[in-house]
Formats: structure tokens, C-alpha cells, sequence
């Protein structure tokens, strides 16, 4: 199979991520962003920022888990 595949209801929920995350509707992001990691774990966009989000709700080791995980990725 290809690995840059990505599903189309995984693309579908990250452009939901992606616009909910514009809007600072961070708890729909959160959700869609989820998604998108069931779907696909290892999606660079989804994990860092999922990170992003976790950090500004104050869950630390979440956010930090997500964001390792997309460095291991990129290295």
C-alpha cells in the first residue's frame, strides 16, 4: 500500500480540524483532529496540532506526547 495515502473522511476531518483551529473553536478541532489520528496515527498535521491544542488547555503531557511523536516523525 501507498503510506501517503490518506482516506478521504481522514482529509474531510482535517480540513474540519484545520478550520475549527482558525476559528479558535478548539474544542471541535480537538475532536476532528482525533479522527483524523484513528484514521491515520501517524499524520504529521493532526499530531502537532493536536499538540498545540493540548498545550493551550493546559494538558501538558498530552500535548507533549502528541508533539514527540511528530518529531520522531520528521527525524
Amino acid at each position: 500500500t501507498d503510506a501517503s495515502f490518506v482516506p478521504e473522511i481522514a482529509r474531510e476531518a482535517a480540513a474540519e480540524g484545520n478550520s475549527a483551529f482558525a476559528r479558535r473553536d478548539y474544542p471541535r478541532a480537538r475532536r476532528a483532529y482525533q479522527k483524523v489520528l484513528e484514521l491515520v496515527p501517524d499524520n504529521l498535521l493532526a499530531l502537532v496540532n493536536l499538540g498545540v491544542i493540548e498545550f493551550y488547555a493546559g494538558e501538558n503531557a498530552a500535548a507533549e506526547k502528541h508533539l514527540k511523536r511528530a518529531v520522531q516523525l520528521k527525524l
